[in-house]
């Protein structure tokens, strides 16, 4: 028998901090989950619809709504969507969340996902559709651009302190995008080295052939390795990995000549700005290589075409209709 099947306890969410609110997560099993958001979603228009996805594994599933709430057009095409996805194995949310994308050249993500049942709560009451699946992790539909740079404690604290956090977040977006390229100059084809200040000082770039642009696709890229082995390995050596890429691409790269100050400097407080808004991670990291190379060699240009990019996928995306 299978039926008492092992699982693990309701424990704090691990990439979603907040310091007020509940402080409880969602698990792996899809019933605890359910009974999560009833325990915070009293009322009797609540629903938990469940769904067997069309998978080899026969997975199930649940949409969660507000009747009261929820337009119905949204939740039957929802449920359309969902019950025509056709997936081998159905392991997290994610893997339905591209199938929802009506326009598959948009970066940006077609639904968001919350780890936090309370969040979860908030997102019916704003007439908002869940996905429910036997993971840590749920997708709320529709969802908004606007709506990354969003948390609980937003309505936990004065709005003139929450609107500042707001505008920080999104300024961290734009320094995590952007940042990056501010520090190409004139860009690759003009052939001049946008610090002359340090070259004379000694103590930015010395005396080496690296265009700026490669320079920092460079290091963006070391970086990203960085954080992908810290991230990948195996907990024990963890630390170990973290410590080599302070000390390669820190101190001994700069002693030795290889990457600039200014340029170290801008990549780490990018990288940095990156963490500020953890549901857009992938995509600042995509729009950061593309920024990086239009800037080298277009210079303004180049960086005006990709702010214009980013900006018509920002506005360009109908989620569901809206």
């Amino acid at each position: 028998s299978t039926q008492d099947m092992p699982g693990r306890s309701v424990t704090n969410p691990s990439g979603e901090g907040n310091m007020r609110g509940p402080q409880d997560a969602f698990t792996e099993h899809l019933r605890n989950n359910i009974s999560q958001l009833r325990r915070q979603f009293r009322t009797g228009s609540f629903t938990a619809e469940i769904c067997t996805a069309n998978t080899r594994a026969k997975t199930e599933y649940a949409i969660c709504y507000d009747t009261a709430l929820a337009p119905a057009d949204v939740v039957q095409t929802l449920k359309q969507r969902l019950a025509g996805v056709q997936i081998p194995v159905l392991l997290d949310s994610t893997y339905f969340a591209s199938f929802l994308k009506q326009d598959k050249l948009n970066l940006f993500p077609a639904a968001a996902y919350t780890e936090r049942p309370a969040t979860a709560c908030a997102r019916i009451c704003e007439a908002k559709s869940l996905s429910l699946y036997p993971a840590a992790a749920c997708m709320v539909v529709p969802s908004f651009f606007a709506e990354h740079f969003e948390c609980l404690d937003d309505y936990a604290s004065g709005a003139v302190f929450a609107g500042l956090i707001r505008i920080l977040k999104y300024l961290a977006f734009l320094l995590a995008v952007s940042g990056r390229a501010l520090r190409h100059g004139r860009g690759l084809c003009a052939g001049d080295h946008p610090y002359p200040a340090f070259d004379q000082a000694g103590t930015g770039r010395g005396i080496h052939a690296a265009a700026p642009m490669l320079e920092m696709l460079c290091v963006t890229l070391l970086l990203e390795i960085v954080r992908e082995a810290g991230l990948r390995a195996p907990q024990s050596i963890s630390h170990t990995v973290s410590l080599v890429g302070a000390l390669i691409i820190g101190e001994t790269a700069v002693s030795a000549g290889i990457v600039s100050v200014p340029v170290l400097t801008m990549a780490a407080a990018a990288t940095i700005a990156t963490l500020a808004v953890p549901s857009l991670y992938e995509q600042s990291i995509l729009f950061r290589f593309a920024v990086i190379v239009l800037a080298g060699c277009f210079g303004v240009p180049g960086m005006a075409c990709a702010a214009l990019t980013i900006l018509a996928m920002a506005c360009g995306s109908e989620p569901f209709g809206y």
